[in-house]
């Protein structure tokens, strides 16, 4: 729905945040640092993203808006060393 859009994006520093769209009050919140690029899957609310060497998957990003850890224990973490600007 319209309401629940999300968006993400990376700063300066290379940390990954995301963010309501329709809220005028809601603040980013961080997800990970050290992010080379971010994408989201398009049939499904899941976010991909390369970080220092390693691939990680949420697959509920949502659950940041209630508790960061339980989006910390819907995440998968694979090694990337042969993807991006290490390959």
């Amino acid at each position: 729905m319209a309401s629940e859009r999300k968006m993400g994006f990376i700063d300066s520093n290379k940390d990954l945040f995301l963010s309501l769209v329709h809220k005028d009050s809601d603040v980013p919140f961080k997800v990970s640092n050290m992010v080379d690029s971010f994408s989201w899957n398009d049939t499904n609310d899941m976010l991909a993203a390369l970080c220092d060497g390693k691939l990680k998957c949420w697959y509920y990003p949502n659950s940041i808006y209630c508790d960061k850890t339980l989006m910390d224990k819907a995440m998968s973490v694979k090694e990337a060393n042969d993807i991006g600007k290490m390959a």
